[in-house]
């Protein structure tokens, strides 16, 4: 029987992620003699991470081939980078390796160059006053999106906005032909 396991929505089988991705994958990785990781050559996401096709949907390489080697991975369980490098894929307590999304969470934030002292503390646990929590927030604020860039979020913004004008637009052609 063929196992398989759910990624998102879709189940994609075990099988056909040995046989087709991970030729795919071999065929796309240089060894950095530096850090030991298995860096990708090819085009990564927005977010530095390696993605390619597998059947119906977009994966994540390193939590697929984190599957095959240690088997299925609970939803709260993250394949975390430990060296920090999202584009590498080399399995192993160095580089990729299974972790509960809490501690993921924890870890980047202490990893993190644009994080300030007190987010460190607060990672770590150890904020005891709220002048001190004030302070993150205020300084979490202040930080630039890491993700989007100001061209991104205008256009999202104007989106809304244009959201926004089509339902008043529906609201007035409403209340016009129920006062008709």
């Amino acid at each position: 029987m063929d196992k398989s396991v759910t990624y998102g929505k879709h189940t994609i089988s075990l099988d056909y992620i040995e046989r087709s991705v991970r030729p795919r994958v071999a065929k796309r990785i240089r060894r950095d003699d530096a850090t030991g990781c298995d860096v990708w050559t090819g085009r990564l996401d927005h977010e530095g991470y390696v993605t390619m096709s597998a059947g119906v949907c977009n994966v994540r390489v390193h939590r697929l081939l984190l599957i095959l080697d240690v088997g299925p991975l609970a939803p709260e369980v993250d394949a975390d980078h430990a060296c920090r490098n999202r584009a590498c894929i080399r399995i192993g307590p160095d580089h990729v390796r299974p972790l509960v999304h809490r501690e993921n969470v924890r870890i980047s934030t202490l990893n993190h160059p644009g994080h300030t002292e007190a987010s460190r503390k607060a990672a770590t646990g150890r904020i005891k006053s709220p002048e001190e929590r004030a302070k993150i927030s205020a300084a979490a604020r202040s930080r630039p999106s890491r993700i989007q860039s100001p061209e991104t979020r205008a256009k999202i913004r104007d989106a809304a906005l244009r959201r926004e004008a089509r339902k008043r637009e529906k609201l007035c052609a409403t209340s016009t032909a129920t006062a008709s």
